[in-house]
């Protein structure tokens, strides 16, 4: 857009949170209506649906207000999200809201969303699953991780995973969302979702992808916390089928063409480099009886990279006499 008028933008500086919420309301019910659409968010509607970019032309009017209009803003925002009716159209409008929420970093919308989303947002309407659009719930759960922190991330996106509607599907972008919040206790992180883990790498071809969540992870904890919280992983060298454990996420740090680590062993040490780096971190695991389970699973591991890096079997002796292994 070229710029808003300050006589227009005048029109809407007395504005309460209410206006603002009645704004919201009526402005993108218009917006997707087929009759009203050319009145929707007046007396300002004639600076959207210019572009075809709802969020981005309601963004603009954002960032032509004063401090205190914008607190109104991001508040009606949020109320009028959570007055939404719970009817099929309103899906589409939920997704803009929370778009808008998080291009304005309004943090006002994130209770509101654990209390429509996480509690059944539609869900008791008469529609099928599909009608239901599945992917509001996931794109949710982005929503809170960019608006969130330490400090009230990890307790927003909990809340979602209680939810009874929450599904096991979820749990990748869920665990880096509580990554992301609180990177300091992804060990906890894991253990609350093990249960989802294990029942999606029981798929193969979802497993194949697990690398991905690997990458994500490291995108936002560090490597040195990373290490500092290994031994606490549950990692077992003798798993059953039907065991939970945290093996897969390993086994996607280190094994595959697009795993993101490399790993050497030495002894009971372990070098670890992401790939692409030659800063090396370490981690001993002791000979210790209590430990005996999880060295098994790492050199496991080791055998497993060297096999993928191996052209014959020679070559792998002698790699794994060279590992001490």
């Amino acid at each position: 857009m070229g710029g808003i008028d300050k006589e227009d933008i005048e029109k809407i500086y007395n504005y309460t949170i209410d206006d603002f919420a009645h704004w919201f309301e009526s402005g993108y019910g218009a917006y997707y209506s087929e009759d009203d659409n050319f009145m929707a968010f007046e007396p300002l509607h004639g600076y959207v649906g210019l572009t075809g970019e709802l969020t981005n032309e309601l963004k603009e009017i954002y960032s032509y207000l004063n401090p205190s209009l914008k607190i109104n803003f991001r508040g009606g925002l949020a109320k009028a999200f959570l007055g939404l009716e719970d009817i099929y159209v309103n899906i589409k409008i939920a997704k803009k809201m929370m778009f808008l929420s998080r291009a304005i970093y309004a943090r006002e919308i994130l209770e509101p969303i654990v209390q429509k989303i996480a509690n059944g947002f539609f869900g008791d309407v008469d529609m099928s699953e599909e009608e239901k659009d599945n992917d509001l719930f996931e794109i949710a759960l982005d929503v809170v991780k960019k608006l969130s922190d330490v400090t009230i991330g990890s307790y927003y996106i909990k809340r979602m995973i209680g939810s009874r509607y929450y599904s096991c599907m979820y749990s990748p972008k869920a665990f880096i969302a509580l990554c992301h919040s609180d990177p300091s206790n992804y060990t906890k992180h894991l253990s609350l979702l093990r249960r989802c883990f294990y029942e999606i790498n029981l798929d193969e071809e979802e497993k194949e992808y697990m690398y991905l969540t690997a990458r994500r992870f490291l995108d936002n904890v560090d490597m040195q916390v990373f290490i500092e919280g290994f031994d606490e992983l549950y990692l077992t060298g003798f798993p059953d089928e039907s065991q939970v454990n945290d093996n897969w996420f390993i086994e996607a740090m280190f094994i595959g063409e697009f795993a993101p680590l490399d790993i050497k062993h030495i002894g009971y040490t372990y070098e670890i480099t992401r790939k692409g780096s030659d800063l090396c971190y370490l981690i001993e695991i002791t000979d210790d009886d209590e430990d005996y389970d999880m060295n098994e699973f790492m050199k496991n591991i080791v055998k497993k990279v060297y096999r993928k890096e191996s052209t014959n079997d020679y070559e792998l002796d002698l790699a794994m006499n060279e590992l001490m292994i």
